[in-house]
């Protein structure tokens, strides 16, 4: 991954309000759609940014300003680029993620542990990934782990999208491309544990 550490420290008692610190207010306002969208436990048959108006999840799709806003795109780690949300100059942070139907990638499905708590592993970015662009997908997962950013998780089964709420990037793992995502983060402060995955 060109350099990026595996051992970066992990913030010891992440939050919602810490997180919010470090973000444009677009993100929260999409966290706080990814936590809504948990509560509802309804699946999506397509992303919202390929839902069309006629479907009936059209109205669930999150609107800022009244302008609809993208909580997710095509690329499996996605950002919202720089011409839609003022970004801070010394780091760009994943929005969500998403894990292909099409299998292009080796992503494990969540394993729900005993505490009621999920381990997700998920892909990193191939660097032939999207024709070759490099957007530094990577780094912005990177950036929220260092800074214990959440991200917004959907997972894709058979039927459709279920959207798992958000999650800490938890750690990289090189040796399998994997980031290893734990959640449900919840609105209130949140105690990470480290996962025996």
């Amino acid at each position: 991954m060109g350099g990026i550490a595996s051992s970066i420290p992990l913030i010891a008692r992440p939050s919602f309000d810490r997180a919010c610190s470090f973000v444009p207010s677009e993100y929260v306002q999409a966290w706080e759609w990814f936590l809504r969208e948990e509560q509802r436990d309804e699946l999506w048959k397509n992303l919202p940014h390929r839902t069309n108006a006629d479907s009936p999840q059209y109205g669930y799709r999150l609107t800022i300003d009244s302008e609809l806003f993208p909580v997710s795109r095509d690329s499996g780690i996605f950002w919202p680029g720089r011409g839609r949300v003022k970004h801070p100059r010394e780091k760009t942070f994943a929005l969500s993620v998403h894990n292909s139907k099409r299998g292009a990638y080796p992503d494990v499905p969540p394993l729900y542990l005993e505490d009621g708590t999920w381990v997700f592993k998920y892909s990193s970015q191939s660097t032939t990934a999207e024709g070759g662009r490099n957007q530094n997908y990577n780094q912005k997962m990177i950036n929220c782990m260092e800074c214990g950013v959440p991200v917004g998780v959907f997972f894709a089964t058979s039927a459709g999208y279920k959207v798992l709420g958000l999650a800490f990037v938890e750690r990289y793992e090189p040796e399998n491309s994997w980031f290893v995502l734990h959640g449900p983060f919840i609105r209130v402060d949140l105690t990470r544990a480290s996962s025996p995955i």
